[in-house]
């Protein structure tokens, strides 16, 4: 399955992936998960106790609203039931829309209407 992931200590980019929680447990570096829509056909794939670190670092933030999500995200498509493949287009979205922070981190921004 093809994926795009977006970690805290600077990592950014596609990954293909095995739709295994121990897999996602492995990308994500994480205990706990959930699974989050972030807009038409994509979704977010999260520590679930990311706001709970020590030090919370914002991976996706939605400028025009009081949304972020923090810590390691694995974004992907939208399989119905399960999760999904990205798109090429998705991938491009996703990709385009990938910025660096102040100390070099990537974050992804996201429209609130997308």
């Amino acid at each position: 399955m093809i994926g795009f992931l977006i970690t805290t200590d600077g990592r950014a980019g596609m990954v293909d992936f095995e739709d295994t929680l121990d897999e996602i447990y492995a990308l994500l570096e994480v205990e706990c998960i959930d699974i989050v829509r972030i807009a038409d056909g994509l979704f977010a794939v999260v520590d679930d106790e990311g706001l709970l670190k020590d030090d919370p670092l914002t991976t996706v933030w939605w400028p025009d609203s009081e949304r972020c999500l923090v810590g390691n995200v694995l974004i992907t498509g939208d399989g119905g039931r399960d999760l999904g493949s990205l798109t090429p287009g998705q991938l491009e979205y996703l990709a385009d829309n990938l910025v660096e922070t102040w100390d070099g981190r990537p974050v992804l921004v996201m429209e609130v209407d997308r």
